[in-house]
């Protein structure tokens, strides 16, 4: 099982939930994440304007979503990304952030390599608190 298979869909299904606030808050929380293991590659520049470029295509079919203001720092893009989703019903908030993070993970195996974006999904999800892989245990590991 690759990660291109694995933590997209692991992502989406614990993003999944009718509590739009939890959704928001755990949408604000994983690209808090993201950006926390990526940036140290990138530059915190780099990794708004991949964020942003992200927003842009992503708006083409969710025209009320917007980047955040330029030259903004990316605590406050997330924030108004979780203050446009929370304006949003579950099922649309749910649909934008699996957009999101599929445009965002397809553009930096894209960038710097699949390798290496598996491996900055892999930090950024793993021993997180409250974020999980919901992927099985490899064969013979101690539970």
């Amino acid at each position: 099982m690759t990660a291109e298979t694995t933590y997209p869909q692991a992502i989406l299904t614990w993003l999944e939930t009718n509590d739009s606030p939890l959704l928001c808050h755990r949408s604000v929380q994983l690209w808090n994440a993201i950006h926390e293991e990526l940036s140290p590659i990138v530059g915190a520049a780099g990794f708004i304007a991949l964020y942003n470029r992200c927003i842009d295509l992503c708006g083409d079919g969710h025209p009320w979503l917007k980047p955040a203001p330029a030259g903004s720092a990316a605590a406050l893009c997330f924030d108004t990304l979780g203050a446009q989703m929370a304006q949003r019903g579950a099922s649309e908030a749910l649909a934008v952030s699996g957009a999101l993070l599929a445009r965002f993970h397809g553009l930096l195996r894209l960038l710097i390599g699949a390798s290496l974006t598996d491996g900055v999904f892999d930090a950024a999800w793993r021993d997180r608190p409250g974020m999980r892989p919901a992927t099985p245990a490899a064969p013979g590991a101690a539970p």
